[in-house]
């Protein structure tokens, strides 16, 4: 199966998301406002069940809302991770520009990782491993020099074209109404974002009893 599925889901699964999260309270990080246990809200086990999957198999993440792009990372854990999916589903996009989500085709070495390039800003992370400076062959499969070119990195990337030096990947729509599907460990990244403004969505993690890539 390729990678990422952009999957169409009914907008009623998507307001039944809007709802449970603007009905709900939970915590802010250093760089969104989260709600976690996810699989707990039927809203989040009626999304994965309509795109054929088991809720049981639900490990982890989130509803977030987040005002700034968030940096490249991956998300499944070092033991194990090609039994990981994720499914990002975009809740609201109070904005007309479109918002890309970029996929890149490296996959992690080191489990939850986040790469914050040369930011002058201290994050750490509750789950992944902080990395600053160069994403380098020691952190992430298929390392490229200069897999980002000057076209897709205005196009799509937020932040300086140096700090995603050794990625190379693809752009997809993020937009309410359709669902993104991809391994847990492969480096993505929220795409470009318009200022003073925010976006929600919720991103679901299974582990499946079969590895992802023999889907």
């Amino acid at each position: 199966m390729q990678y990422p599925q952009l999957i169409d889901i009914p907008m009623e699964f998507v307001t039944d998301l809007k709802q449970t999260f603007e009905s709900t309270s939970g915590h802010i990080s250093e760089t969104m406002d989260k709600r976690t246990d996810i699989q707990k809200y039927d809203s989040v086990t009626n999304v994965v069940k309509h795109l054929g999957y088991n809720p049981t198999h639900i490990q982890g993440d989130n509803f977030y809302r987040h005002p700034h792009p968030y940096f490249p990372h991956s998300d499944a854990p070092k033991d194990d991770p090609e039994y990981h999916l994720h499914i990002v589903v975009p809740i609201i996009k109070p904005y007309p520009d479109t918002q890309y989500f970029v996929v890149f085709d490296q996959m992690s070495k080191i489990g939850r990782a986040t790469y914050i390039g040369f930011t002058t800003y201290d994050l750490n992370f509750e789950a992944n491993k902080t990395i600053r400076g160069d994403i380098t062959s020691d952190y992430i499969t298929e390392h490229v020099d200069d897999g980002i070119d000057s076209d897709f990195h205005e196009k799509y990337l937020p932040y300086p074209i140096e700090w995603y030096n050794g990625l190379s990947g693809q752009a997809v729509e993020w937009k309410p109404g359709s669902a993104i599907i991809f391994p847990s460990n492969r480096v993505h990244c929220t795409g470009i974002m318009p200022p003073d403004t925010e976006k929600i969505g919720v991103s679901i993690r299974l582990k499946l009893n079969t590895p992802v890539y023999e889907l």
